[in-house]
Formats: C-alpha cells, sequence, structure tokens
C-alpha cells in the first residue's frame, strides 16, 4: 500500500516570521461526533484549549450521503461546521476535528495570533471559479474553508502556498451561486524586549493514486514539526470525504467513479519554532 504514495516536494520552502518564543510549541486536534438526520442540516461548533488558536479544521470521519458544506472560524479558538445529510439517506454520525495550537507560558508569554481572511464570489451555472486569499505580510497561510449556498457547490481544490491560499469552486447547478471562502493566517504575538526567533512553514505536496472506489489516506509529518493543514486537488471522476490535520499529520478520504485510477495532489502544511 505504500507503494501507491509518491512523494513529489513540488512546493517545500519554509518562510520565517519574526518572533519570540522560549516556551515550547503544542498542538492538538480536538474532535466532536454530530448525529444527522435524514434530509437534514446541521451547524457545529469546536474550541480550542485556553489559550490556544484553531489553525485549521475538516472533516474526520464522513459517511456515504453526507456533505460538509461549510468550514469556517467565528473566533480565534473556535472552528465552525455546516454538515447536511442527503434525502433518503439513513441517519449518520460524522466526526469534525480542529488543530489547535498553543504556546505554554502563560498569559504574559508570547502567544499565537489568528487574523481570520474572507472573500466572497459568485459562480456561473455550470462552471468553476478559481479564488485566491493572500495572508498579511509578516503572517502564514494555515487553514482554509468554505460556506457554501447547497450542494450544487462543490469544492474541487483547495492548495497553499507560502503567502496565499487557492481555492477551485465548480457549480453543478442550472443558477449562479454564491461562495464565500476563508482563510486563517498564522504569527505569533511578543513582548517587544523578548528573544526573538523564527516560525517557520513548510508545505509538500504528494501526488498519489487513486484506486476506484473509496479509500482512506494517511500522511506523517516530520519530527519536530506541528501540523497545520491539509489539501486537495481532484480531478474529474473523483470525490472528497474528508480532509484534515490530525496529531499525526493528515488524514482524508476520496471516492473514484469508473475502473481506473487517477493522480490526486495532496497538499500538507506543517510549521516549527527555531
Amino acid at each position: 500500500m505504500g507503494r501507491w504514495v509518491t512523494a513529489l516536494f513540488a512546493a517545500a520552502a519554509c518562510a520565517v516570521v519574526p518572533a519570540a518564543m522560549s516556551q515550547s510549541s503544542y498542538a492538538r486536534s480536538v474532535v466532536r461526533s454530530v448525529l444527522l438526520p435524514s434530509n437534514a442540516e446541521k451547524q457545529a461548533a469546536l474550541s480550542c484549549p485556553a489559550g490556544a488558536v484553531a489553525v485549521s479544521a475538516g472533516m474526520k470521519s464522513p459517511r456515504s450521503g453526507t456533505k460538509t458544506l461549510g468550514i469556517w472560524w467565528s473566533g480565534g479558538p473556535v472552528a465552525d461546521f455546516r454538515i447536511a445529510n442527503a434525502r433518503g439517506n439513513a441517519p449518520k454520525r460524522v466526526t469534525v476535528a480542529a488543530m489547535c495550537l498553543g504556546l505554554r507560558g502563560g498569559s504574559s508569554g508570547p502567544r499565537y495570533r489568528v487574523t481570520r481572511i474572507k472573500k466572497t464570489t459568485v459562480v456561473r451555472a455550470g462552471a468553476a471559479r478559481h479564488v485566491s486569499l493572500a495572508c498579511p505580510r509578516g503572517t502564514l497561510p494555515a487553514g482554509a474553508g468554505f460556506d457554501l449556498l447547497n450542494g450544487s457547490l462543490d469544492v474541487r481544490r483547495q492548495t497553499r502556498t507560502l503567502n496565499a491560499l487557492s481555492f477551485t469552486v465548480l457549480n453543478g447547478g442550472s443558477r449562479p451561486l454564491p461562495a464565500a471562502l476563508y482563510g486563517t493566517c498564522l504569527t505569533v504575538v511578543v513582548a517587544a524586549d523578548a528573544h526573538r526567533v523564527s516560525l517557520h512553514a513548510m508545505v509538500t505536496t504528494e501526488t498519489t493514486p487513486v484506486q476506484p472506489g473509496t479509500q482512506s489516506l494517511g500522511r506523517a509529518w516530520p519530527r519536530g514539526w506541528f501540523r497545520l493543514a491539509t489539501g486537495y486537488s481532484l480531478p474529474r471522476g473523483v470525490t472528497l470525504g474528508g480532509s484534515v490535520a490530525v496529531a499525526r499529520g493528515g488524514r482524508g478520504s476520496l471516492t473514484k467513479d469508473g475502473s481506473t485510477e487517477a493522480l490526486v495532489d495532496l497538499p500538507l502544511e506543517g510549521g516549527r519554532a527555531a
């Protein structure tokens, strides 16, 4: 199974944000289980521990017939979800997750700060719309989210560089539909006289063969780096069940139609202080 995954470091580099941090950084994922009745839509929120920020979020355990219509951030430590279950589908229980990042050092020490960015667009019927969100100078892109009006819209690409997030939204419906795209940008707030170090981020992309049917994919992250976020770029015939950064790396679920394999690009972003 390991031979199915070919690592292509097409986008791997370090960006440096001045910071001051003698305390150690920690990253942990928080999860919540959500029961979806048939033909229903629910909103759920996840909160990080005190002192931590929610840098990214996603679906950890999807179920057939369900769809994530929204992932956004209503505050620094809070990630929000909107999930739907199809008409005629049996009640399903899904699991959502958020990646939380914090610094040990108390209220007077350095802390991570998340800047939320947003852009709204309208996607023409039967067309795709490409949208980019740039992070402010001195911050690093982390989580990517969206808010879709209904199931006719689909986010086909969610990727990142070291200064921006990029999306492709497809409208499979018969009329123009609005979509909102979100992102989080990470930096560290410190005292002016504190010792200065650097916050680094690395984005790696693996091109992964996906076989017909549904399969779960997992990626480990190098020791010493904390996980920030996952991404994806889906070719025709491949649908996404879920994609999320967890404690040990990235997790995802993909379904391939037809009888031949497809190649899927799966970015993963990590960070560290040095």
